[in-house]
């Protein structure tokens, strides 16, 4: 149309139907926070079904299409999607009941036995029961010990735990065997195979600039380099199973044992990416799939703690500027959007903006999995400036719906080198006015 080509609308990128990161349910919409007030009144004043009715509007995402209910003849029969699990029940005016299946087994051994007695005691509200073959995890409470406050934390602990347990108790026993993941959508083979190339190719990258870099005098950037991989990896390859548990165990392992040296954390986290190296092509693609989720693990955290944290870090970035080590300064850069990701429930245009500096940094990455906009050539070290300007105004038009002061200065993004520009953008990030219109 003539009318796009005049005001720049004929090339809009139609971007691959692509997922990264974690579901967050950290920022819910409007209409759901009307249905959670509805939901506490109902109960309130004992109108349990309508109540329960209200919860699960709340808990529904409409672009998940994640929590389905029907009421017939007066009891309430429910589903909600959590990763590879489905977790279906029933609420009345007596009881709320739920259960979701984990693992078949064909010969039940002691082992297993155990482990389920051990986990059940990390346990808040469920528990872990075996049902003729197969292991599940089951809540069960009456209406009247049953407030949305107390049964919204205890399908999150249902959901959450199964979803996270199937892949490890099966990876652990192989007397067991997954069940229950129906609804999962595999991946197109093209989409695994680029995943897998570039999980090869950032690890082994990343564990060969470490052999060059003095362990002693930058053993801080060493780490920077390794955790920033590890982010890097959950958020663009968005792993499910033992992949995505590795990931998290080195975040653990770094940030839980305070009595190790830089050093020996390295060391620690070396040996798993290691690890990830020797993993069969087959077995990683395994982890590799489509889901739909109902409950993040983050929570929602404030603008300014974002903001503190961004501008704590990026005085990091001048040693190695300074020795002339720009990769390791940009790496740092890119672990300040990497761990805001993984660790934050970060407001939704504020994802959107760390999501175009990381692909800012990765265009290789994301040109080979069919998107078509390059916003930065690292060969030329050229960017596409009206691309990122382009990208940045629609994100702004669109978070002024709900935050009407909500901007990002495109005019003072610096474009002289690949660590100016993230710098600036982060700078950006870093003044966001969150303020909100009435409901």
């Amino acid at each position: 149309m003539i009318w796009d080509k005049l005001f720049g609308w004929g090339d809009k990128e139609v971007e691959p139907d692509i997922r990264f990161g974690r579901y967050s349910d950290a920022y819910k919409s409007d209409e759901q926070y009307v249905s959670w007030d509805k939901s506490v009144a109902a109960f309130d004043e004992q109108r349990y079904l309508e109540s329960y009715q209200a919860f699960f509007d709340y808990l529904r995402d409409e672009g998940e299409d994640n929590v389905t209910y029907e009421l017939k003849d007066g009891v309430i029969h429910f589903s909600v999607i959590q990763g590879s699990k489905k977790i279906n029940g029933t609420a009345s005016n007596e009881r709320v009941v739920c259960e979701t299946n984990i693992a078949k087994y064909s010969k039940l051994i002691v082992a297993v036995m155990r482990k389920l007695v051990e986990m059940n005691y990390g346990l808040h509200y469920s528990r872990f029961a075996i049902n003729d073959n197969k292991i599940c995890l089951k809540f069960d409470t009456s209406v009247l010990d049953g407030s949305p406050e107390k049964l919204y934390f205890a399908l999150k602990e249902v959901a959450t735990q199964a979803d996270k347990q199937d892949d490890l108790l099966v990876g652990e026993f192989k007397s067991l065997h997954l069940m229950g993941d129906e609804h999962v959508s595999s991946l197109p083979t093209t989409e695994k195979k680029t995943k897998y190339k570039f999980l090869q190719k950032w690890i082994k990258d990343v564990l060969s600039r470490l052999k060059t870099l003095d362990s002693n005098k930058y053993s801080t950037g060493a780490a920077y380099t390794l955790l920033c991989l590890t982010y890097r990896i959950d958020y663009l390859l968005a792993p499910e199973g033992r992949l995505m548990d590795k990931l998290e165990k080195i975040h653990k392992e770094y940030f839980a044992n305070a009595d190790d040296s830089a050093n020996r954390k390295n060391e620690k986290i070396n040996k798993i990416f290691e690890d990830i190296l020797k993993i069969e092509e087959e077995s990683i693609e395994k982890d590799l799939y489509r889901i739909k989720s109902t409950f993040g693990i983050t929570a929602p955290t404030a603008p300014m703690q974002i903001a503190n944290l961004i501008n704590s870090e990026i005085p990091s970035i001048n040693l190695y500027l300074e020795s002339k080590q720009d990769d390791i300064a940009v790496n740092i850069l890119e672990y300040i959007a990497q761990y805001c990701l993984f660790y934050y429930g970060v407001p939704r245009p504020t994802r959107a903006l760390l999501h175009l500096l990381i692909r800012t940094i990765h265009s290789d990455y994301f040109s080979e999995l069919g998107f078509s906009k390059n916003y930065y050539n690292a060969a030329t070290k050229e960017f596409d400036v009206k691309a990122i300007r382009k990208k940045i105004n629609a994100i702004n038009q669109d978070a002024r719906k709900r935050f009407p002061h909500f901007k990002v200065y495109t005019n003072q993004l610096k474009y002289t080198s690949l660590v100016d520009f993230l710098v600036s953008l982060l700078r950006q990030i870093q003044q966001l006015k969150y303020d909100r219109q009435p409901l």
